[in-house]
């Protein structure tokens, strides 16, 4: 599970603002260094995935592929001419207008942020996988010592 955040420098004080986009909620962390600012972000995703997880909703924003767009009327006319010259329909003409919007904004800088972001999120997962084993491990000693207290409460 991947998530996408965006990043802000905000005020004099130099502090860095993060804001996890692509969720159902409002989640931000902050930090005022780099480090501090992945320490944030990994919390912030470790209390939200635990809240998701107790109250039963998924943590990623649901994206069925569909969405309306408003565009002038004269714009709209464009496109749908465009499309049709091209032997494409709007949807196609637009899905692939979009797609190339995107890849013009695949810079080098981004994909380090976001090879960070996935590393930093993997490490993420592993400690809360790790919590949840030692979480397990504990309610079995505690139902243990709540069985052993009955007997011995019993046998007396």
């Amino acid at each position: 599970m991947a998530f996408t955040v965006l990043l802000n420098i905000v005020g004099e004080d130099e502090v860095f603002h993060g804001k996890i986009i692509g969720i159902n909620d409002l989640v931000t962390f902050e930090g005022e260094s780099v480090a501090a600012l992945k320490k944030a972000f990994v919390e912030a995703v470790e209390d939200y995935v635990i809240l998701c997880e107790e109250v039963g909703a998924p943590p990623l924003k649901s994206f069925k592929g569909s969405f309306n767009v408003r565009v002038i009327p004269d714009l709209h006319r464009k496109a749908f001419i465009t499309a049709a010259i091209q032997g494409v329909s709007l949807n196609a003409f637009v899905e692939s207008a979009i797609y190339e919007k995107r890849q013009g904004h695949t810079s080098e800088s981004l994909k380090r942020l976001n090879s960070q972001y996935d590393e930093v999120l993997a490490d993420s997962e592993e400690r809360l996988k790790k919590a949840n084993k030692e979480l397990k491990a504990m309610e079995k000693v505690l139902k243990k010592a709540a069985s052993n207290k009955e007997k011995a409460e019993s046998d007396q």
